[in-house]
């Protein structure tokens, strides 16, 4: 009888440390996730980055700010030259980002206008 409750206390326990170890601790950072409209230029940049090979590049505002900044590809979007857009996109900054990768991720919800410049 008594092995029985050694291992029903056992069992307990491992179930116990198991269930706790799938709770997230609120403390931990979290990637902020937020809906933008971003407006797209029709004319592209080249850039070098880390190996200073030429990249072509949409230039692109965000939600109204005032500065262009060159953005690689935007996932599920289809870029044609000479076209201006409007996007609802999804902008994620990862709360922990890698080493050598882009500060913020895009992804496409919808366009919103597309004219031909």
């Amino acid at each position: 009888m008594k092995i029985k409750n050694v291992f029903e206390l056992m069992l307990i326990f491992l179930l116990t440390v198991g269930i706790s170890s799938c709770i997230k601790d609120d403390n931990n950072e979290r990637d902020k996730i937020e809906i933008v409209t971003m407006h797209v230029s029709s004319e592209t940049k080249f850039m070098k980055f880390v190996d200073e090979t030429p990249v072509e590049c949409m230039i692109v505002t965000v939600s109204n700010e005032q500065s262009y900044l060159p953005l690689g590809w935007i996932n599920g979007f289809k870029y044609e030259k000479g076209y201006e857009y409007s996007l609802k996109v999804k902008k994620i900054t990862p709360a922990q980002p890698l080493q050598d990768a882009p500060r913020d991720f895009y992804l496409l919800i919808e366009v919103l206008s597309k004219e031909k410049v």
